[in-house]
């Protein structure tokens, strides 16, 4: 039998279409792409293609007298036709130059790959463009994507395959559909794989295999489609950022921020443009970026850093590191997808090593940072844009501009003194301003209350300067404090004092003396006088033994009370402050970088701290050369102790009711050499003793409690101290028997 007559003899025993209706049919295709586009184009050449091959294979299966997908038996003729090399390209090519069918075939993907091009392959053609596809890779994507635009083309896939079970794409079928030469391999540097285009499916045993099966990301397919929705694994995690219409604060940084979006680099003009924009949360990076790209027509999507790519944060499990990368590329990707900016929320929460796994082929991506850092990425040169905080006239302006008709009865310019808030809290706390200035302030009395965790906390301020006793020029140094501060945006700004000083415009004082002398209550007293948090800081949560996290916690104190306003209060601060040791081993090297970060920071630090000590001998000079205020607290003096007494014992219930009997104010004072704090603790358990024993207080029980407060000291207390025998109370029941 000659070639001719057995291609006749496999049209007539597999082909139960009549010649004329399949001519037609091969007809009709010319030129279908003008009226159902490119997708329905590239979904013709699987078919065509898929069809013409189909032809081959039922030949080969009228040659060796098989029956198509017979199982596990293998014909000797079948071994003849591989061993004979009568499946070739050449023989295949052969065959469809002498078949009708194949030569219609062959006639109608002519055609359609000349439409194919004229019509810049669509979609495919823009998915190759954009992540840079050979020809053989674009094929094969539309091989992938085929089955799932038409189901129907799985039962071919499978036919093609002479197995019903392997009805997905495969390298060989794209080999033998498309015609590939034996150098065409997909391989996991393949640009389909890198970008998570098509893969092999997940469990494949030999997934780089010619007979592995492959699967295209459904986010492919959505995009061809026309579906710009974002990909399951980005969502929950990213959001469009809308552009602002009107911005009633703009930043220093918005200028170079422009300048970088609106200028090409004439040298790059293709390049990746980056960018790290460092500032507090909602200072307004985010919005005017949006704002600046909506003017030169590109949207921007906002990533949660920490959320899509971080390592265990607090109860959130850990993202794993094949994860994390695969997120990343799927960002990178939408961006080159829809043509949009990306903006990374937070990207310095997430470490410099995930960083390093992304693809950095997106045009355009802003990193947003809360601290001024290293770089995120090492070998990539990123610059920073700093946004800083309004300062004070630009607050007050906010705050006009929001609420013109309260700006007298609000008193803006104390609030804006008293709180540094960014544009968004601003915002936030506006509408609060039609309940009055009381309810505006505690709003953002309440915001000052931060996020300093367990590091910090914050302390009532219910004393004012009639509560608290200390000798005159003491007080007049911590008034001097509250001037300082009240009058910073006169000083700096109106008189022009802030030029000679840029740096650090805030205050730091110290607070040495013995324990219970009133350090603390002053802090208190301060922080009510100037109506924002006081924070006590938990040195024990500061100091860590693992390097650089004691700096990392002291950046986070200073950057939040600045944020919001807040006064500092390190308590025997010495712990932290103590003198810079000699470097013998490495411990004290470090110790030594922590001391250093911490005298650059309240250099720069732009609130009140308050250090408190009772040993101020073991304070470095150094240290104590960048502070401001340095304020002793003596014991009380006699004049002194007799106004706490009189203070610590109210002579009235809040009732009207008589409390003292018989007080010798003038011998408590004079006798008794002790603190404000002692005076307090001695006042409070004598009103207990008066209490149980049914009396009012009297001597008798001020003596008793005395005793015990100083042998709490260690001190003895003898009756030539009072001039008398000092009193034993016996238990309540006893006394009144």
């Amino acid at each position: 039998m000659t070639f001719c007559e057995s291609i006749m003899k496999t049209t007539a025993q597999y082909c139960t279409i009549p010649m004329e209706a399949f001519v037609a049919a091969a007809e009709d295709r010319d030129g279908m792409s003008g009226a159902q586009g490119p997708l329905a184009l590239a979904l013709e050449r699987i078919r065509l293609r898929g069809h013409r091959r189909v032809l081959w294979q039922r030949h080969l299966w009228e040659q060796t007298a098989q029956i198509p997908a017979q199982g596990l038996a293998i014909p000797h003729e079948e071994i003849d036709t591989i061993c004979l090399a009568l499946n070739t390209p050449g023989e295949e090519a052969r065959f469809y130059r002498l078949h009708p069918q194949g030569e219609a075939l062959s006639q109608a993907i002519d055609t359609l790959e000349r439409e194919w091009v004229h019509s810049g392959r669509g979609v495919v053609g823009e998915l190759a463009a954009c992540f840079a596809l050979s020809p053989s890779e674009s094929d094969f994507l539309t091989l992938c994507m085929a089955p799932e635009l038409d189901p129907g083309l799985r039962r071919l896939y499978g036919y093609l395959h002479d197995d019903a079970t392997l009805c997905a794409p495969t390298p060989w079928l794209a080999r033998v559909v498309f015609g590939w030469d034996l150098s065409v391999r997909l391989t996991p540097e393949s640009a389909l794989v890198r970008w998570l285009l098509a893969c092999p499916r997940p469990g494949e045993e030999h997934p780089w295999s010619i007979m592995a099966r492959w699967t295209v990301d459904p986010r492919i397919v959505n995009h061809c489609c026309g579906n710009r929705d974002l990909p399951p694994s980005l969502q929950g995690a990213a959001h469009w950022i809308p552009p602002a219409d009107r911005l009633s604060y703009e930043p220093s940084a918005v200028a170079p921020l422009r300048e970088f979006i609106t200028t090409q680099d004439p040298q790059r003009p293709g390049r990746q443009r980056y960018l790290q924009l460092a500032g507090t949360t909602g200072v307004g990076r985010k919005t005017w970026t949006a704002r600046l790209c909506a003017e030169q027509g590109m949207r921007v999507l906002c990533l949660a850093a920490p959320r899509l790519l971080n390592a265990e944060t607090g109860d959130t499990p850990a993202v794993p590191h094949v994860q994390a990368r695969e997120r990343l590329i799927a960002a990178e990707r939408e961006a080159l997808l829809q043509g949009c900016v990306l903006y990374w929320a937070q990207a310095d929460r997430v470490s410099r090593d995930t960083w390093q796994q992304a693809p950095h082929c997106a045009p355009w991506q802003f990193f947003g940072m809360e601290h001024l850092g290293s770089p995120l990425f090492r070998e990539n040169a990123v610059d920073t844009l700093h946004f800083s905080l309004p300062l004070p006239a630009q607050t007050r302006a906010h705050w006009a501009q929001l609420l013109p008709a309260h700006e007298n009865a609000l008193d803006l310019t104390a609030l804006a003194e008293r709180f540094s808030l960014t544009p968004a809290e601003i915002e936030a706390l506006a509408p609060r301003a039609h309940a009055g200035r009381d309810a505006l302030w505690s709003a953002c009395r309440s915001l000052s209350h931060g996020r300093l965790g367990s590091l910090a906390a914050l302390l009532p301020c219910p004393f004012n300067w009639a509560d608290i006793v200390l000798p005159v020029d003491t007080i007049a140094h911590l008034q001097e404090i509250v001037a300082h501060t009240t009058h910073r945006q006169a000083v700096y700004e109106t008189w022009g004092f802030g030029r000679k000083r840029p740096l650090g415009r805030g205050v730091a004082a110290l607070f040495a003396g013995p324990s219970g002398t009133g350090k603390t209550m002053a802090a208190q007293v301060l922080a009510a006088e100037m109506g924002v948090g006081l924070f006590r800081i938990d040195l024990a949560g500061v100091v860590s033994k693992y390097i650089g996290e004691t700096e990392k916690n002291l950046r986070r104190i200073f950057d939040e009370a600045e944020r919001l306003n807040a006064v500092l209060f390190f308590d025997e601060a010495d712990a932290l402050f103590g003198k810079r040791t000699e470097v013998k081993d490495a411990h004290d090297r470090y110790a030594n970088i922590e001391i250093n970060y911490l005298l650059q920071r309240m250099e720069a630090h732009e609130g009140l701290a308050i250090l408190a000590t009772n040993r101020k001998g073991d304070i470095d000079p150094a240290f104590l050369r960048r502070l401001r205020f340095i304020i002793d607290f003596p014991l009380p003096g006699v004049g002194e102790r007799a106004a706490i007494w009189r203070l610590a014992l109210p002579e009235q219930t809040p009732a009207g009711e008589t409390l003292l009997e018989a007080i010798n104010w003038e011998l408590l004072a004079a006798r008794l050499e002790i603190s404000g704090a002692g005076i307090k603790n001695i006042a409070l358990a004598a009103a207990f003793l008066a209490c149980g024993d049914g009396r009012k207080i009297g001597m008798r029980h001020i003596l008793a409690a005395s005793r015990r407060e100083l042998a709490k000291q260690g001190r003895l207390v003898g009756g030539e101290m009072w001039g008398c025998p000092v009193p034993h109370l016996q238990h309540t029941d006893n006394a009144r028997q």
